[in-house]
């Protein structure tokens, strides 16, 4: 995905980026162990204050895929974008706040049809750029798609990052008409083991099949991202034949046994700063049609597609995302996934709804009834899920 999927962080550079979250996704509550799944002594920590890796840290998978791209053939020094025939298919990116500010106009000008955006990553980490690529995307009339990076190495965890990714992304349902993916990879794996578990075959396909059956029961049309590496040794995609599979193979040989193909991390398109990976959506039956760029609209550049729209997803990304205690009144990116748990219209604010929704759930799981969502509430909430 990302131009951070594939590098190697300088030293020092992982713990620069680590955030601490208030809520983990309830690892005490681990599913069956398959395969090698271990766990560590003394594994189980206090699920309301764990860490896990911040953003950047997807930046190592370059080198992770430098190997296969080597034996595949593909030529990654080159940017190869154009010299792959799409035939009956349409041109997606993937994007997220490593491509920094995007000129959509110009990306639509380009013939880009549509875009996969990382909505964010583990316990409900929103992308910095999510509101403005959303906002930007949508305003030119392209085809929306989502993923999640996880960092999930329980069931639980899988499906509530599911929950996480609702959250965010509810606002724009409406103009979201591709699918949500789901992404476990290298990292995933890394940060799995740094909290005692070795996730095998079974346990990722368990994941990936969880994430994908809460997004769907959401109302979400879902998927896994992967490549061939996981898909060989990692994951057994006979019992996901239910979601769409978003296949990653840098060559020039069209990969067709997926939904969407990932072809390259080379691409070069106008309005894109630097590198950015480049899709071919297969299946067509999701996509709607893009009007024509009109020439004058695409010399106008991105300020009208972004003007305002990005001041007020940077207002938006000031809060911190953690599992606070909230109560009427409060706002926010907690305040989604409460209202995801319980049922509520998700708008961010505490309402009069929201408070009578708390109560009934305090009530009939026999918490104090106060209204107040605090640590146990969040609690008995995220293992509802």
């Amino acid at each position: 995905l990302d131009a951070e999927r594939h590098g190697r962080l300088p030293a020092g550079e992982h713990q620069k980026h680590v955030r601490r979250s208030a809520c983990a996704h309830g690892a005490d509550t681990a599913p069956h162990r398959r395969d090698g799944e271990v766990r560590a002594a003394g594994h189980g920590s206090d699920p309301f204050t764990a860490e896990e890796p911040g953003s950047r840290v997807e930046e190592r998978r370059r080198a992770d895929h430098r190997a296969e791209k080597e034996a595949d053939g593909a030529d990654g020094a080159k940017d190869r974008t154009e010299r792959v025939v799409g035939g009956n298919a349409v041109k997606i990116l993937d994007v997220s706040e490593y491509q920094g500010t995007i000129d959509w106009k110009k990306v639509k000008a380009a013939g880009v049809q549509g875009v996969i955006i990382r909505a964010g990553w583990g316990k409900g980490n929103q992308d910095p750029k999510f509101a403005q690529n959303a906002q930007g995307a949508i305003a030119e009339g392209l085809n929306v798609g989502i993923y999640w990076f996880s960092y999930a190495y329980t069931v639980q965890m899988a499906r509530q990052e599911a929950i996480y990714c609702h959250a965010v992304i509810a606002p724009y349902k409406e103009a979201i008409n591709l699918p949500v993916f789901f992404d476990w990879e290298y990292d995933s794996m890394r940060w799995a083991e740094k909290n005692g578990v070795k996730p095998g075959k079974g346990l990722i396909t368990a994941m990936i099949a969880e994430f994908c059956a809460k997004a769907t029961e959401i109302g979400w049309k879902a998927g896994y991202y992967l490549n061939q590496d996981y898909s060989k040794n990692y994951v057994n995609e006979a019992n996901l034949r239910a979601y769409r599979r978003w296949f990653a193979k840098y060559t020039t040989t069209e990969q067709k046994d997926c939904y969407l193909w990932q072809y390259t991390s080379k691409g070069t398109i106008e309005g894109v700063k630097g590198s950015v990976d480049v899709n071919r959506l297969w299946d067509l039956s999701d996509v709607h049609e893009v009007a024509p760029v009109q020439q004058d609209e695409a010399a106008e550049g991105s300020q009208g597609s972004q003007g305002s729209q990005g001041s007020d997803a940077a207002a938006g990304m000031e809060e911190e995302y953690d599992m606070r205690t909230i109560k009427k009144g409060s706002r926010g990116k907690a305040v989604k996934v409460w209202q995801v748990i319980v049922g509520e219209t998700v708008d961010g604010i505490f309402g009069a709804k929201t408070h009578e929704a708390t109560l009934d759930f305090q009530r009939r799981k026999g918490l104090v009834q106060d209204g107040i969502v605090g640590k146990l509430t969040w609690k008995a909430g995220l293992e509802s899920v």
